[in-house]
């Protein structure tokens, strides 16, 4: 078994008394005057005297026993680092930020210069919470005073930098794990201005502990060149097109409210564009703010992906979900590290059947929990093309799962209707709704189709009468699928008076004959091209940046046997060049 994917401990892990946390003005830090920030965090009193109370020494070697497996991970004595020793003589957040600027760099030449800028707006929250950390009055004296936790993170921040510098397939997963750690350090920012009893003292030096643990084994599987992708980076991409209000029909309604309350299998199943990742996406939104009020409860998902095998497949989302609840309680992470032990430090795989078992074990120990969420998204993309099908052991575990009765869980999955997966959801006792026959999931279709017609400055200049009857056959017509709707929206913006109506009259019936008369209007030289970009995606060992397959416009295939880069011929805008020929 690999060491514990960094990104699903890092998202999962939050303070044991989260659902008391008010919304933080760490927030807003990378927009406060320089001065303000300096002067400390904003909207507190001034920090009380702590008394005289002492950390226990059970602390300071909890902390000390951090340090040590970061040493054994990664080969670095974090606090006697050079530039942990420079940090912490760090008085202002400018003093960090110059430090941190000097190690992003070499970031300039990632992203077309864009990836330092962007890990620097990532970091400077992260620095106002370290400098805002009093070492005695949040921490306590023995481990603040001997220790300074908080500045020593950004060391390690420093270290994981340095580790990833010349490694660019791994970037995405070094900004992701970087916004984990500023909402991490966010929550404890927060009692900067406070009097702390004991046991919130232990708490947050047992957070920085957990902080320094997975930038440990971020920095290590960095160096090894094993850094994943997290299932958050699916659910950031879903979150670009999602906006306050979508699927409410669903989410404020009976189906999801009894899903919430009762324990129960829940299926959500639509036809191809119908918009299953996206109300799986508002669930996932709103199961998030339920459990900051709930904080007896715990929210997991887990997108499937054809792109990624490291998510098509039982082993991945029980991998997801054993890290997740670890993080959950004390007792759940020695389990798993018990686990990871057991198999000599991770040089050796669990089986499956452990790996479950071991699951099952945790889900026993939160018992005393009210809610376990489990959302599981777009089944349908584990393949099932194989004797050995990925997609059968899926949905096999789910069948485990819901075989142990624990009434704290509640489980739901999205998925295409196939036969399959209908077969083996409906032998188990469950809920199940169609998108595409939803009436809620019409309206909303119909109320986007109008939005867009209304506000869209092409289709302004229609006749309303035109623009009225658009609305109508595209939201009678749309069968429940999104992306039927936006493609004809495309394709009917630039029609002539003349033609609108025929278009029309004459709309494709389905997503697979909208994607074929799409290509068929492409003219030939674009055709060329447009042939060549698919098959580079088809082709390619990785996704590809788009600056990346905008290279393929450059390359002149007809002057000789052997095809010619022409430097002139690379697009000035990769992107509009790249989208203009596909979409």
């Amino acid at each position: 078994m690999s060491s514990p994917t960094i990104s699903q401990t890092y998202q999962s892990v939050t303070p044991a008394d989260q659902a008391t946390v008010p919304p933080s003005p760490l927030l807003q830090t990378a927009d406060l005057p320089e001065q303000q920030i300096e002067q400390g965090p904003p909207n507190f009193p001034p920090s009380p005297v702590s008394g005289t109370s002492v950390v226990p020494m059970e602390l300071t070697l909890l902390w000390k026993e951090a340090l040590d497996e970061y040493a054994k991970q990664t080969g670095t004595e974090l606090d006697a680092e050079p530039l942990t020793i420079l940090l912490k003589g760090c008085n202002s957040v400018k003093d960090i930020m110059t430090i941190l600027e000097k190690h992003t760099e070499t970031f300039n030449e990632f992203r077309d210069g864009g990836a330092k800028v962007q890990l620097l707006r990532m970091l400077k929250p992260i620095a106002t919470a370290v400098l805002a950390l009093q070492p005695i009055e949040t921490l306590g004296e023995g481990v603040g005073m001997v220790f300074q936790p908080a500045r020593t993170i950004v060391g390690a921040i420093v270290v994981l930098l340095k580790a990833t510098k010349n490694i660019s397939s791994s970037y995405d997963s070094l900004v992701d794990l970087l916004s984990c750690v500023s909402k991490f350090l966010e929550r404890l920012y927060i009692y900067t201005g406070m009097s702390l009893t004991m046991a919130m003292k232990e708490t947050r030096v047992k957070t920085l502990a957990n902080v320094i643990s997975i930038l440990a084994l971020a920095t290590k599987e960095v160096e090894q060149n094993r850094l994943k992708k997290y299932p958050s980076i699916n659910h950031n991409l879903a979150l670009r097109s999602y906006s306050e209000g979508t699927c409410a029909w669903f989410i404020d309604g009976q189906v999801m409210g009894e899903w919430k309350t009762a324990s129960s299998l829940l299926w959500i199943n639509g036809k191809p564009g119908s918009g299953k990742t996206m109300l799986c996406t508002a669930m996932i939104e709103n199961i998030r703010q339920l459990c900051l009020i709930q904080s007896n409860s715990i929210l997991a998902y887990f997108y499937c992906d054809f792109q990624d095998a490291a998510k098509q497949s039982a082993r991945g989302l029980l991998s997801h979900l054993l890290i997740h609840f670890s993080a959950a309680s004390h007792a759940c992470s020695q389990l798993l590290s018990d686990l990871w032990s057991s198999h000599r430090d991770g040089s050796q795989q669990p089986s499956e059947p452990e790996l479950c078992r071991c699951l099952k074990r945790m889900l026993e120990l939160l018992a005393d929990h009210d809610y376990l969420y489990i959302i599981i998204d777009a089944l349908d993309e584990c393949p099932d093309s194989s004797l050995h099908s990925k997609r059968r052991d899926v949905l096999t575990f789910i069948r485990e799962m819901v075989e142990w009765r624990y009434q704290n869980v509640h489980i739901c999955v999205t998925s295409r209707p196939e036969q399959d997966i209908r077969e083996a959801v409906e032998s188990l006792s469950h809920r199940s709704i169609s998108l595409h026959a939803e009436s809620g999931q019409s309206d909303e279709i119909s109320s986007y189709v109008r939005s867009v017609i209304e506000s869209d400055c092409a289709f302004r200049r229609w006749k309303a009468s035109d623009r009225a009857l658009a609305i109508q056959r595209l939201s009678k017509d749309a069968n429940g699928m999104f992306r039927w709707a936006f493609c004809q929206l495309e394709m009917i913006r630039q029609c002539l008076p003349a033609t609108i109506r025929k278009v029309l009259d004459d709309l494709p019936k389905t997503l697979d004959e909208t994607y074929r008369r799409v290509l068929q209007t492409l003219d030939t030289p674009s055709w060329e091209y447009t042939h060549r970009l698919f098959e580079c995606l088809i082709v390619c060992i990785r996704p590809l940046r788009v600056d990346e397959l905008a290279e393929v416009l450059a390359i002149d295939y007809d002057s000789g046997p052997i095809p010619q880069y022409w430097k002139d011929w690379r697009p000035m805008d990769p992107t509009e060049s790249v989208l203009s020929l596909c979409s």
